[in-house]
C-alpha cells in the first residue's frame, strides 16, 4: 500500500500471505495415471497382458509423456489461480483508494500535503515516493504512489515538489494510510502492476488451454494404442490354440488360479507364472 497500515513494497499493491498446515495424515495418494492398473484377485501384481504392455516402448513413451503432461496441467492450474487472485487483490486496492480519494475530494479536511522525495521505475511505469510532515509536531511518515506514471508524466514531477494526498485519518501516525490525489478517477488499466499481471494471466490462459488439449490428445492416443496392442495380443493367443474348448468336447477351459491366465485343457502347470494347476474333478 502507499503508506500506513496498508503498506507493502513501494509501487505495488498489497500482498496477502497464506499459510498452510500439515494434517499429519500420511495416507498415500495414487496418481491418476496409475489408477487403471489391473490387479489380480490377491491384489499383488498385474496380469501377463499388462506386464507385456509395460514393456512396449511406444506405450511406455506415451504413458510417460501423459504423466508429465498431467503434472504440467496441475502446475498451470495452480499458477493460473495464483495470478487470478493477484489481479483481484489489485482491483480491490484500486476500489479502496478510489473511495479514499473520492471522500477527500468532498471533505478537504481529509487531504494533506506531501513532499516528493524520489522517483523510481517498476512494471514499465514510474512511481513516486513522498513524505508527509505534521506541521505542529514535526512527525513524518513516508509514502509512495502506485506505478501509474509514464515517461512524459514523470518528467513533470520534480523532487521536493509538493503534492496533495488523500488520507484515512486526521491525525498523522504510523497507521495513517495515504495516496496521491492524482490517483483519483484514473482507469485501472493505467496501473502498471495491473497491466503486468493481466498479461501474465492472459498468457497462462493460453498455456493452460494448450496443455489441456495436448494432455487429452496424448491420453486418447495412449488409450487407442493400448487397446490395439491388447487386441493383437488376444488374437495372437487365439491363433496359438489357447481357445475355449467347445462344450461338446466335454473338456473344460482351464485358468490359472494364481494369475488367471487362460491355458490349454489338461494343463498341469501355468506357462506364464509357473504355478501348478489343480484339475477339477466332476
Amino acid at each position: 500500500m502507499p503508506s500506513g497500515s496498508h503498506r507493502s513494497s513501494p509501487g505495488s499493491h498489497s500482498t496477502r500471505s497464506y499459510s498452510s498446515r500439515s494434517t499429519g495424515n500420511n495416507t498415500s495418494v495414487v496418481p491418476i495415471f496409475m489408477m487403471n492398473r489391473y490387479y489380480r484377485r490377491n491384489g499383488s501384481t498385474n496380469s501377463p497382458e499388462h506386464e507385456e504392455l509395460r514393456k512396449h516402448p511406444l506405450i511406455r513413451l506415451f504413458s510417460t509423456i501423459f504423466s508429465i503432461m498431467i503434472i504440467a496441467l496441475f502446475a498451470a492450474i495452480i499458477a493460473k489461480v495464483s495470478f487470478v487472485m493477484r489481479v483481484q487483490e489489485i482491483k480491490s486496492d484500486y476500489t479502496y483508494y478510489q473511495h479514499m480519494c473520492d471522500w477527500a475530494s468532498q471533505h478537504p479536511n481529509w487531504k494533506g500535503t506531501a513532499i516528493v522525495t524520489d522517483k523510481e521505475q517498476k512494471y514499465n511505469k514510474w512511481f513516486i515516493k513522498y513524505k508527509i510532515v505534521d506541521p505542529v509536531t514535526s512527525f513524518s511518515i513516508d509514502g509512495y504512489s502506485f506505478a501509474i506514471y509514464n515517461d512524459e508524466q514523470i518528467q513533470q514531477i520534480q523532487i521536493n515538489d509538493e503534492i496533495e494526498v488523500a488520507m484515512n485519518s486526521f491525525d498523522l501516525s504510523i497507521d495513517t494510510d495515504s495516496v496521491p490525489m492524482d490517483y483519483y478517477q484514473i482507469p485501472i488499466t493505467q496501473d502498471g502492476e495491473y497491466l503486468h499481471y493481466s498479461k501474465i494471466n492472459s498468457s497462462l490462459t493460453v498455456i493452460l488451454i494448450v496443455v489441456a488439449i495436448v494432455t487429452v490428445g496424448i491420453g486418447i492416443t495412449n488409450g487407442i494404442l493400448t487397446n490395439k496392442y491388447l487386441k493383437n495380443m488376444r488374437v495372437a493367443s487365439l491363433d496359438s490354440g489357447y481357445t475355449p474348448v467347445s462344450e461338446n468336447n466335454n473338456l473344460q477351459v482351464v485358468y490359472c488360479d494364481y494369475c488367471h491366465s487362460k491355458l490349454p485343457p489338461n494343463s498341469t502347470k501355468c506357462e506364464h507364472c509357473g504355478a501348478s494347476i489343480r484339475q477339477n474333478k466332476n
